[in-house]
């Protein structure tokens, strides 16, 4: 009679069966912690024809912050015409007029006021609307790409307000420049190879061409009922309601307090100093590949349990960076700036931007991983529209406290008497009779140091500790309405 062979003892080095997707699942749900599968290669490359469409949808797109064609127009209004500006000494633009062009970038974070119709209904009327692109684009990201790749959604945007913010930011003001244009004429001449008027003609163009690529494009699978114009309202404010949200949308307005009043203001004090606006957009040359790869490892860091495991980090580090930033500032040498400064200031404002990348992209994953795929367009647009506030905000108040708390006088030399008077705002007025303008207080420290200390405080007592326990929320409860089975 045949006996059966003992089986061989399992060796305490020898890989475990793996328990099922079902069993993990189970079991991290009973600790009330999402379960997300690990990527399958080919899923990726399935979505990758919608990953390249969103990608340039986002190129072309006005939004504010952060995709290809939104980056041209956001690159152009927000980046290359306030340095332009500032640029320009025959303006004398002050950092109060700065603060009120900063508000330009108010009106697209209203956006929300009807996103809601372009969820129920569309209507070609609704195209001369610059920012409903950007809704339909939000809310579509979630039908086209499958479940599995949803965080990719913030990388595409990453990768197309990278690309389109360095054309229209880096390439245009070498090309606009006469200075870079002369290098390569045989005559010197004070116009570059092209202006703002043919560059904003060809990119809307480009644009009215990726546009019809999506009318022959498929449509998302998205078998849920479509809502009216009044009930998506109705669900806008049920959205906001959701018992989490309001603290989620409160983190969103705040987190950024810390280092905005340095980032907001810090390039225009360096131009004050001479740092050119060349190198500011060689700058953006030397980190646009930094900026995809960080786009696109940041993606793969949030498929985890912590999708908001890299914001957390890349806040602390740009706190860090906003105080590094001052006191460069502070330490800025006399005309002729030293290559090794210059090559400093470039490094410091590579890592601003590589953090700043890591937090949009961990926390716009987090953004497709809890949106509601029913009212895709409208939560996305809730989520995007506090998160572009806490960022554009507190700008207008930061770039007025500047002026308000700068001190300067206007010496003139005079026989028969010494007069001064401010001349925060009249620079040219100065220079005209002769006087020299004397800044005895720069605004920008006590503003800076205030800001970063309250976000700070904010950052480590309130944000981190409402974010930890933001990821433990079930993905069910962020949904308005139940999944259907």
């Amino acid at each position: 009679m045949s006996t059966k062979p003992p089986s061989r003892p399992q060796s305490p080095y020898s890989s475990p069966s793996k328990p099922t997707d079902s069993v993990l699942s189970t079991l991290l749900s009973a600790k009330n912690i999402p379960y997300v599968k690990k990527e399958n290669p080919s899923c990726v490359k399935k979505d990758l024809p919608s990953i390249i469409l969103l990608i340039m949808l986002c190129i072309i797109q006005s939004k504010f912050e952060i995709d290809l064609m939104q980056g041209i127009p956001a690159g152009l209004a927000l980046g290359t015409l306030p340095y332009l500006l500032k640029s320009r000494l025959d303006l004398n633009l002050t950092y109060s007029d700065l603060a009120l062009f900063s508000i330009a970038g108010y009106p697209y974070s209203f956006k929300i006021l009807w996103s809601p119709i372009v969820d129920a209904i569309f209507s070609k009327i609704l195209v001369f609307l610059a920012a409903t692109q950007d809704i339909a684009v939000d809310g579509w990201a979630l039908t086209i790409l499958s479940r599995e790749n949803l965080r990719y959604a913030s990388t595409c945007q990453t990768i197309g307000l990278s690309s389109g913010y360095f054309i229209s930011f880096t390439l245009f003001l070498a090309f606009n420049s006469s200075e870079f244009a002369n290098l390569f004429r045989a005559e010197s001449l004070d116009y570059g190879f092209i202006d703002l008027g043919g560059f904003s003609y060809f990119w809307g163009a480009f644009g009215f061409f990726v546009t019809l690529i999506v009318l022959f494009y498929k449509e998302g699978n998205n078998s849920e009922d479509v809502e009216g114009i009044t009930q998506s309202y109705k669900t806008m404010l049920k959205i906001v309601k959701l018992p989490n949200m309001c603290l989620f949308l409160l983190v969103l307005l705040l987190c950024k307090i810390g280092f905005i009043g340095v980032e907001s203001s810090i390039g225009y004090k360096m131009l004050d100093k001479g740092f050119k606006k060349e190198y500011t957009a060689i700058t953006v040359l030397i980190d646009f590949p930094f900026q995809l790869v960080s786009g696109y490892y940041a993606a793969k860091w949030t498929q985890g349990n912590r999708p908001l495991k890299p914001f957390l980090w890349g806040g602390l580090l740009r706190l860090s960076l906003a105080l590094w930033s001052i006191f460069l500032f502070y330490n800025f040498p006399e005309q002729p700036i030293p290559l090794w400064f210059t090559g400093l200031v470039m490094m410091s404002m590579v890592a601003v931007s590589f953090t700043s990348n890591v937090m949009f992209v961990s926390m716009g994953a987090f953004f497709a991983q809890i949106s509601d795929p029913v009212i895709g367009g409208t939560y996305m647009t809730i989520l995007n529209t506090f998160s572009n506030l806490g960022g554009t905000w507190p700008k207008f108040f930061v770039l007025e406290s500047i002026d308000y708390l700068t001190k300067a006088e206007c010496s003139v030399r005079d026989p028969i008497s010494n007069s001064t008077f401010s001349c925060i705002k009249n620079v040219e007025q100065c220079s005209n009779i002769g006087g020299v303008c004397n800044v005895s207080v720069d605004g920008f420290f006590p503003t800076a140091f205030v800001t970063l200390a309250i976000g700070g405080v904010l950052f480590v007592t309130f944000i981190k500790r409402a974010i930890k326990k933001l990821e433990r929320v079930p993905h069910k409860e962020w949904r308005v309405f139940p999944i259907k089975d």
